[in-house]
């Protein structure tokens, strides 16, 4: 019989395989989309310039990104939970431990009851790269429609035309201009010259997918921006739990797990560290800002110990303990299951139960909570 250590450094390598081969696939795909481009260099100078602009403020709105994280103790269902988010298989004995912080992007339907989509999936692309596509796509379709503007256009060294927000890009961008004393450089790149190069935050190089992306059409200036899922499923151990504090923000939804097969008083004690973490790491940076909702969730609800009123009780002896968790608490209102506040999760598909049942709602809201949040 093989250990649990050993069955879990034998999930790390496949994982690393599985991903090796897919960025392996990914790579193909990409430079046989870069051979097809066949951009002429006055169309890619100006997508670089395009892309330049975009990064230097172009984009006045925030990218559609919300993060949601997952705390609790150990063994108290994070991981499988979210797996049942994303509609994904459990593993056969068990999900293993988490050790480090898991991070995860995935999309939600833009309209679950019409779509019918059960699962989030996996982001193909960065939102970076999906913003940067879509503000290129509507400047250069504002620039066929109104053609340029002498005064918005110079000329470079080489003859080739340059707007004049995207001064210095090609000095950033183009091949073989490191050397910011032989092109000029660009705003926001700097370097040493005493010594070797020293990298400063700035300007990124226009990657190959988005080159790509932009040039097999699909992207569009009249593109709705899809809703994006970060999920952050932290350790339960006692050993990260100082740890994660350093990773909670005021940003973002938060789901704090409780273990109902459990003992109550060793639940709640659990339970009321992680909401206090929550509320006191996550305070507002502005007077009177809001403070990221949280989400209680209770595990395992088919094999409970105990009721959900007795832990529910005490939820509300805490909020009157921390000032602002009232508004910040986000109840389910669950009838069903004589829930106010808390969210009855069941995971396990075992004496009929189908646990799509349970993890439905709660997709629904989160989806929700997001778009809210990025309204």
């Amino acid at each position: 019989r093989t250990s649990r250590s050993t069955r879990y450094f034998e999930a790390v390598a496949g994982k690393q395989i599985v991903a090796l081969k897919r960025h392996e696939r990914e790579m193909e795909v990409t430079y046989a989309g870069l051979r097809e481009a066949s951009l002429d260099r006055e169309h890619e100078d100006l997508l670089h310039a395009l892309f330049e602009d975009f990064q230097h403020g172009g984009a006045d709105l925030p990218l559609p990104v919300v993060r949601v994280c997952f705390v609790g103790r150990g063994r108290a269902g994070k991981t499988t939970t979210l797996k049942r988010l994303k509609g994904q298989d459990l593993l056969i004995g068990g999900e293993l431990s988490t050790y480090g912080v898991e991070v995860w992007a995935g999309t939600c339907a833009e309209d679950f009851e019409t779509t019918g989509t059960r699962s989030w999936q996996q982001c193909k692309e960065s939102a970076f790269t999906a913003a940067a596509a879509k503000h290129i796509s509507a400047l250069e379709h504002q620039r066929r429609d109104k053609g340029p503007s002498p005064e918005a256009e110079e000329t470079n060294e080489d003859g080739r035309a340059s707007t004049s927000w995207g001064r210095g890009f090609q000095a950033l961008l183009a091949p073989g201009s490191e050397d910011p004393e032989s092109t000029g450089t660009a705003e926001g790149s700097r370097s040493c010259k005493s010594g070797n190069e020293v990298p400063t935050l700035g300007p990124v190089k226009m990657s190959a997918d988005l080159m790509v992306r932009y040039n097999s059409n699909q992207a569009s200036p009249d593109e709705k921006s899809t809703l994006r899922l970060q999920t952050w499923d932290f350790p339960g151990q006692k050993e990260y739990a100082i740890a994660n504090l350093l990773y909670f923000t005021n940003l973002g939804i938060y789901l704090a797990f409780c273990d109902m097969s459990g003992d109550i008083d060793d639940e709640w004690a659990q339970l009321s560290f992680w909401i206090w973490s929550i509320w006191q790491h996550s305070r507002p940076q502005e007077e009177g800002g809001a403070r990221p909702p949280l989400l209680v969730l209770g595990t395992k609800w088919c094999s409970r110990s105990f009721g959900p009123k007795k832990l529910e009780d005490r939820l509300d002896n805490l909020i009157l303990k921390l000032p602002g968790l009232q508004d910040q608490l986000v109840h389910s209102r669950s009838e069903v299951h004589g829930c106010r506040i808390m969210f009855p999760v069941e995971n396990m598909a075992a004496n009929g139960n189908d646990p799509e049942l349970w993890i439905s709602p709660l997709r629904q809201r989160l989806e929700t909570i997001a778009r809210e949040l990025v309204a």
